[in-house]
């Protein structure tokens, strides 16, 4: 991977952030 140090973590942190808001919603809809 070429990018600058620390990008690649930082990427990462807001991927998994995003993936599990998306889970916690669709969650939230089948537990209506």
């Amino acid at each position: 991977e070429k990018a600058k140090p620390g990008y690649g973590l930082y990427d990462r942190a807001l991927g998994s952030m995003y993936i599990t808001g998306i889970w916690e919603a669709l969650d939230r809809m089948e537990n209506k």
